[in-house]
This record gives C-alpha cells, sequence and structure tokens, in this order.
C-alpha cells in the first residue's frame, strides 16, 4: 500500500511539473510585437496631470539601421495627457498596434517648468517600473520635453538611440555635462548629504552666432561662459547638452554653466580629458591652450568649523600646453 501510495504521488508531481514546463511559453512574445521607445519625455499636463511624449523606433527603417531610408525615418513621437504615467502608456497603447516597451529607453527629459515645481511625483513611480533601466540619463530640458524630443534628430546616420548614447558619452568626457543617470539622480533625491544634479539641454536657435566684425565677436566673447542653446554656433543639430541643472530636494533651483560643471566634474573626479582657454597673464586679450588630464582621483576632506564648512580638494592633473 505505500509503495502503491509513493508511485501516485511520483505520477501526480511529475504531471504537475509537466504541465508548468510544457506552459512556460503561453506569454512569450516576438520581438516585432513591441514597440520600443527611445526617450520619455515629460511636461505639465493642459486638459490633465501629465503630459507624456515618447520618441519611438517605427521599424520602417529596418529597426533604426545606418541604412533603408532617409534619417528620420525610423521613429516617431506621441504626445497625450493622462493623469499618471501608467495610464498614459495604456492610453498609448489602445492607439497603436504593437505595445510600448521601455527596456532600451535611453533618455528621461524633464521640462524646466517641471523641474522648478518638483519632480518626485514623476520620479518614483519611474523607478518602480521594472522595465525602465536605471541606466538611463536624466534630462532638464530648458524648453518643453515635447519641444526637445520633436527637435532631436541624429546628424550622422539614423540611429537616434546611438546617437543619443554617444552625444552624452562625449560631451560628458570633456566635462561640459555631468553624466547623471536615473539610478544617480533617484539617489541624491533620498540622500541626507547631497543633491541631485542632472544634464542641462536645450534648443539652439542659432541666434548667438554673429555674421559681423571682429569687434562683435570679441564683444561677445567676454561672456562669463554659456549653457544650454546658447553656444553660438551655426549648423548641427538644433538640440544641444551644455551644462547643469542643480537641484534643492527635487526642485530645480539653479544652472551651471559648461565651463563651471567642467570644475564640478574636476571635483568630483568624473573629468577624463579636455582642453581649457587659460587667459595669457602677459596679454590679456590672447588664450593658451592646455590640454589638461585628470591623473588619479581628488582627495576631498571636509571639515565643519563652527557654522562654516571648509572643504579642502587636492587634484592630480596632467596637462600639455
Amino acid at each position: 500500500n505505500n509503495l502503491k501510495r509513493k508511485t501516485k504521488i511520483m505520477f501526480l508531481a511529475s504531471i504537475l511539473i509537466l504541465a508548468f514546463i510544457l506552459s512556460g511559453c503561453y506569454d512569450a512574445k516576438e520581438l516585432d510585437e513591441y514597440t520600443y521607445v527611445i526617450a520619455v519625455g515629460i511636461d505639465k499636463g493642459v486638459t490633465d496631470s501629465y503630459r507624456l511624449t515618447i520618441k519611438f523606433h517605427t521599424m520602417k527603417g529596418g529597426g533604426g539601421g545606418e541604412t533603408g531610408g532617409a534619417t528620420g525615418a525610423d521613429y516617431e513621437i506621441l504626445t497625450i495627457d493622462a493623469p499618471t504615467f501608467f495610464t498614459g502608456i495604456n492610453m498609448i497603447n489602445s492607439s497603436i498596434a504593437r505595445e510600448l516597451n521601455f527596456m532600451h529607453t535611453k533618455t528621461l527629459v524633464f521640462s524646466k517648468e517641471i523641474a522648478e515645481t518638483g519632480v518626485s511625483t514623476y520620479v518614483a513611480p519611474i523607478v518602480r517600473f521594472r522595465q525602465m533601466r536605471h541606466s538611463m540619463h536624466v534630462v532638464v530640458s530648458k524648453g518643453s520635453a515635447y519641444e526637445f524630443l520633436e527637435k532631436y534628430e541624429p546628424i550622422e546616420g539614423n540611429a537616434i538611440s546611438k546617437a543619443l548614447e554617444l552625444i552624452v558619452k562625449e560631451t560628458s568626457e570633456k566635462g561640459y555635462i555631468a553624466h547623471t543617470r536615473l539610478h544617480d539622480f533617484y539617489i541624491g533625491l533620498k540622500s541626507t548629504y547631497r543633491q541631485p544634479i542632472a544634464i542641462l539641454a536645450g534648443i539652439n536657435n542659432m541666434n548667438n552666432f554673429i555674421e559681423g566684425s571682429s569687434e562683435q565677436k570679441v564683444e561677445h566673447n567676454e561672456k562669463k561662459g554659456y549653457t544650454a542653446g546658447e553656444i553660438p554656433r551655426k549648423g548641427g543639430g538644433n538640440v544641444e547638452f551644455y551644462g547643469t541643472a542643480v537641484f534643492n530636494g527635487d526642485k530645480m533651483i539653479g544652472e551651471l554653466t559648461g565651463e563651471e560643471t567642467r570644475i564640478l566634474n574636476l571635483i568630483t573626479g568624473e573629468f577624463r580629458r579636455g582642453n581649457f582657454s587659460i587667459e595669457d597673464p602677459y596679454y590679456p586679450d590672447k588664450f593658451v591652450p592646455v590640454d589638461i588630464r585628470m591623473e588619479r582621483e581628488p582627495k576631498v576632506k571636509t571639515e565643519i568649523k563652527g557654522e562654516k564648512v571648509f572643504i579642502d580638494v587636492n587634484m592630480s592633473l596632467e596637462g600639455d600646453i
């Protein structure tokens, strides 16, 4: 009897195990059943709390390859007003054939208006969303997030996801932006000893490029640095990543210029290599270009004396004139 009972138990257990194994792929989906989101933008809503903008691959150009169509042919943007982030996703899913997938999202963009009123309400649910990688970059756009995503197009090729990744990487290595990812930003929000920062972006309408006499250009060069959207240039894309958005808690309280961001990166040890133009002490109207590299991580010591905080930073740099 005991043997028969054990045999029955083993038989039933085997059936249960096989049932789980054989039904393991019931919810599987093919890659072409998803719409892969490249970037997410959040503005203050008009008819509802959120104005959610997504930029996504349309798969028209073969999934974002470098050939097979004109630049910009393989991605599109879509905007919707919704009460919450996830409700907005569901509403968008009801209007497109494929299901939205955020596993390859590169950038999270907040408008400056949202950043100045507080972003914790928007960041908290995004951080808990399992599809959102914490390695995505956090950007504050000086204009609307919708305009930022609408205007951003890669100059080289049409692989926008790769272009976003490369432009942030190259600009951060030169020190003009802080390489802020969602994980770093969220830790800054929760931290009791530091504040969050984000990449500052803007739309450059090329108005600061002055086509006139050299005297006009010299006068314009007296400006003490630029932030995103202010660089005097002509040509290239309209979107710029330049400078830093500074937060106190979850509210943006100010901006750092590109040069100030370089100093910040030097202090934090994030700077790698770049050229600095130092004013010639003997000829104030001339500059000495210096190629500076960080030799080792900086040493930072902090001391509190009375009501004042004293910070001592020891940096080891190498340079070539």
